[in-house]
């Protein structure tokens, strides 16, 4: 399908409330910088100086798609949270253009613009781009795949197919609900050989290259997870609810309750962790309830058997992250389900607009599903913004508020670098400053300040490491453990000039 003059005015739009959304304040909120953000700046650092990684992940089975991303970001814009975060809100708006295509692809124009608009506007995608880690890469990849591949069947150009499959593999570098990508792809090819027999005979080279290029692209990653370093992907073992030798009784009551926490998320409770949700918040608000219970009856009529198998199987096979691991439901665990979900409810809302066209008349059925549209979109915007969900205490929190405000010290003394919201570095103006002294023992426990600080520690210069049992003479201000306070106290030479929760500011008189 080409696309005429108002459907780019129509992309471009929904494109740019995306982005608005995403990229509002990106390197303000949160003031602050994760734990696994943190470890993230530090390896983007090793890619800097040349250091790459082993093969083809990371310590921890961290998939390496993000890091390059972020290099490239932090080379550009300097150290700061925002220069993390960048690339992944970008990612999360081209989520928006990848689950339109889709959508349209399978369904036609107007259910792929509403579904772009519902991936804009619905909280969870929103707040996913504001991590600075790895999950939004993974649907976003699998959404522009499944989108080649969906084109390709209709043209059978056998370039799309082929991106399509590599596009797939390629998912397998980002996040891991990749885990599934494989299995998820052989079903699906099973079930156009078991149901339709006569299209597999007539598209099945074209499904073999699509699913080959997958697997040969996922290779190394396959290999090094199972062969060279198994004991770097462990994780999903650690995580999981099941576990052998569990009773049958046992069994299926983790099954029930397993199911019950996954399936309300979509309109009852949804992760409780505020890293990646407002604590509680369902996907769907209200007002897309009805929405999504008419699209949902929609894909199980007769007319829609094939998509509706295809967006069945895809929601529960990426519900098996969430379902299968501890504190279901997960939103990060949970994204494989993105490129599709929102097709859902824009189905209900088009079935809404053709019931309303034919009983009430063409102006009820424009004026409904926009205002529940435009209803929705409103609690995003008050849940997100103006409610200064960003700068609650328990997003500060989450992404670990009180251990920046070591870096903050260290930059704001020196007045360059990252000073809390500023997407670019500020640069050095050479200002002459009191030496500022760290702890050993805080500088080696803060990924944060490792990553964020404006100077490294150097001997002599205006950010030095000491150990506080040898403070040199000189006038300088001292960064120390809390637990130093008293004795720091006593000396004869220290001015307690601030203290927090992690450390002591003193100055350190000659």
């Amino acid at each position: 399908m080409k696309f005429k003059q108002r459907e780019w005015i129509a992309a471009a739009a929904i494109l740019a409330l995306a982005a608005g959304l995403r990229l509002w304040r990106i390197g303000a909120l949160p003031q602050a910088l994760q734990y696994d953000e943190a470890l993230n700046g530090l390896v983007v650092m090793k890619l800097l100086r040349g250091e790459l990684p082993p093969l083809v992940t990371y310590p921890g089975g961290r998939e390496p798609l993000v890091f390059y991303l972020q290099a490239a970001s932090v080379a550009l814009l300097g150290r700061t949270p925002g220069a993390l975060r960048l690339p992944l809100a970008l990612a999360s708006s081209a989520l928006v253009l990848g689950a339109g295509l889709l959508a349209r692809e399978l369904w036609g124009r107007k259910v792929g613009w509403l579904s772009a608009l519902l991936c804009a506007t619905t909280f969870w995608p929103v707040y996913l781009g504001r991590l600075g880690t790895r999950p939004v890469l993974f649907p976003l990849l699998a959404a522009f795949g499944l989108w080649a591949l969906a084109r390709g069947w209709r043209s059978r150009r056998w370039q799309d197919w082929v991106l399509g499959g590599v596009l797939l593999g390629a998912t397998h570098y980002t996040y891991s609900p990749n885990l599934f990508v494989l299995p998820a792809l052989f079903l699906l090819g099973a079930g156009v050989l078991w149901q339709r027999p006569a299209m597999w005979a007539a598209r099945w080279r074209e499904l073999l290259l699509a699913g080959g290029l997958a697997a040969a692209v996922a290779a190394p990653v396959l290999l090094f997870r199972t062969v060279i370093a198994p004991e770097d992907s462990s994780r999903p073992r650690e995580l999981a609810v099941f576990y052998a030798g569990q009773g049958a009784a046992d069994l299926a009551r983790t099954v029930v309750a397993q199911s019950y926490l996954t399936l309300r998320m979509f309109v009852y409770k949804g992760d409780l962790e505020a890293r990646h949700n407002l604590p509680g918040r369902a996907v769907f608000d209200i007002w897309l309830l009805l929405p999504l219970l008419l699209g949902a009856a929609t894909l199980a009529t007769p007319r829609q058997r094939w998509r509706g198998l295809f967006v069945c199987m895809w929601l529960l096979m990426f519900l098996l992250p969430t379902f299968l691991a501890k504190a279901a439901p997960h939103f990060l665990r949970a994204c494989g389900i993105l490129p599709v979900l929102f097709v859902v409810p824009a189905l209900g809302l088009q079935r809404m607009q053709q019931w309303l066209r034919l009983r009430a008349g063409a102006l009820a059925a424009a004026l409904l599903p926009a205002l529940l549209l435009s209803l929705s979109i409103g609690l995003t915007v008050r849940d997100y913004w103006l409610r200064g969900f960003l700068e609650t205490p328990a997003v500060l929190a989450a992404f670990d508020g009180e251990d920046a405000q070591l870096v903050l010290e260290i930059n704001r003394h020196l007045g360059f670098g990252w000073l809390g919201t500023n997407l670019r570095a500020l640069p050095d103006t050479q200002a002459a400053v009191l030496p500022l002294l760290v702890a050993d023992s805080l500088w080696d426990a803060s990924p944060y300040a490792q990553f964020l600080a404006a100077l490294p520690p150097q001997a002599g210069g205006r950010l030095q490491r000491v150990a506080t049992a040898q403070l040199p003479p000189q006038h300088a201000l001292l960064i120390a453990p809390i637990t130093d306070s008293a004795q720091l106290a006593a000396s004869a030479r220290a001015r307690i000039v601030r203290t927090t929760p992690g450390y002591v500011l003193v100055e350190w008189l000659p």
